[in-house]
């Protein structure tokens, strides 16, 4: 996906010390996690070692949930796709890990990954967005309204004085088709079709108001 200068800039230096400042620095969900908030520029300068593990932990992530639909789709080179997204897309990360720091060795239990860009197909004077890449949580955190409260979370991002100031409307992401348990988990969660969503494609867009588009 291709944004602005700005926005990746935006995204690279804005986006974190907002994120600081909604999400837990710690939570306790059985297990204790702790939050590492990074961007795509400063997790490729870490060690080869730890820049590795953690793309194979968030990889692993996505495979757990989603890979036999990115598989039937995509073919088998997904994951390297996947991995090249991981590290050239503008990103700010937000990872969950039973380790307070990360290393090599560090298991990765949930993330999310996100930017600030324009709408995906619409008209860029409408305004901008959050758009959400991924959100992805282990098995043993599933069922337990953790993602939930990460959408809550997002929600309260895209409203942040900052955001206003910018022009965020909403947030906006994908989901395929296919994944049907997804899309009524967004649908409930107040997303609703967006109106540039493509007909006849893998995915749809959906997307969630939560300024006045003008």
């Amino acid at each position: 996906m291709s944004i602005s200068p700005e926005d990746a800039e935006f995204t690279k230096e804005i986006l974190p010390g907002l994120l600081d400042e909604i999400f837990p620095s710690k939570i306790n969900n059985n297990t204790q996690l702790y939050r590492h908030i990074i961007n795509n520029e400063q997790l490729n300068s870490l060690p080869l070692a730890v820049n590795k593990n953690i793309h194979f932990r968030m990889l692993s992530l996505v495979d757990d949930g989603i890979g036999n639909l990115y598989r039937g789709i995509k073919g088998r080179g997904w994951k390297l796709e996947k991995l090249d997204e991981f590290k050239e897309e503008p990103l700010v990360y937000i990872l969950y890990s039973t380790s307070d720091s990360l290393d090599e060795d560090t298991e990765i239990n949930a993330f999310i990954s996100l930017q600030f860009s324009d709408l995906i197909l619409g008209d860029p004077s409408l305004g901008k967005v959050v758009y959400l890449f991924e959100i992805h949580l282990s098995s043993e955190l599933q069922n337990q309204s953790l993602g939930t409260r990460f959408l809550l979370g997002i929600d309260k991002l895209s409203v942040s004085p900052t955001l206003k100031a910018h022009n965020c409307k909403g947030v906006e992401l994908t989901v395929f088709i296919q994944n049907q348990r997804a899309f009524n988990w967004y649908r409930k969660n107040g997303y609703a079709l967006a109106s540039d969503s493509p007909p006849n494609e893998e995915y749809v867009i959906l997307f969630k108001q939560t300024h006045s588009v003008t």
